[in-house]
């Protein structure tokens, strides 16, 4: 395994963190903590797809 792929894989648990934390503060303003952790889970997810697909890119890139 290469070093950018070990940076990817310490980087997926803390972008899910965070996009748990920021559904949770947004449940807790909604006072439904169960849709935030809905919201938080796509946050999260979502921003492990977003730079899944920017290494990709980058690696596309250099390989041409």
């Amino acid at each position: 395994m290469d070093n950018q792929n070990s940076k990817l894989l310490t980087k997926k648990p803390v972008l899910m963190s965070l996009g748990i934390g920021v559904g949770i503060a947004l449940g807790a303003a909604m006072h439904n903590i169960g849709i935030g952790l809905i919201i938080g889970i796509a946050i999260g997810s979502l921003g492990v797809l977003i730079t899944n697909s920017k290494k990709l890119k980058q690696k596309i890139e250099r390989s041409n």
